[in-house]
């Protein structure tokens, strides 16, 4: 016995199982929506981290120039101390050099001929 297609499917999308096709439907299509508010509240949220990062971005990058430009300042201060304590140690050569000169002159000047 051959079934005609036309009496299969009229059976397999009677009314019932249409109405239980629709009511899922409608299911998923409440849970896409819920779903879909949930998602543009993530986004509203994510914009809102976004932009306080990005303030935190703008705030590091001053930091960082402030801290390159502080190195900067600072290793010139050190190349400037260091050529001055050169030069104090040459002053102190000389200063200790004078000293023995005048030590060595006194003593000649007061020893007896």
């Amino acid at each position: 016995m051959l079934i005609s297609y036309a009496h299969f499917s009229y059976h397999l999308l009677s009314p019932s199982i249409i109405i239980l096709y629709v009511e899922a439907v409608k299911r998923e299509v409440d849970r896409l929506q819920a779903e879909n508010v949930r998602l543009n509240e993530t986004v509203g949220e994510l914009s809102d981290t976004i932009d306080k990062l990005e303030d935190v971005e703008q705030a590091l990058d001053v930091i960082t120039q402030t801290q390159g430009q502080s190195v900067a300042a600072f290793a010139e201060q050190v190349k400037e101390n260091r050529d001055i304590l050169g030069q104090m140690q040459k002053n102190l050569r000389a200063n200790v050099l004078q000293n023995l000169l005048q030590v060595v002159i006194r003593s000649d000047q007061e020893s007896p001929r």
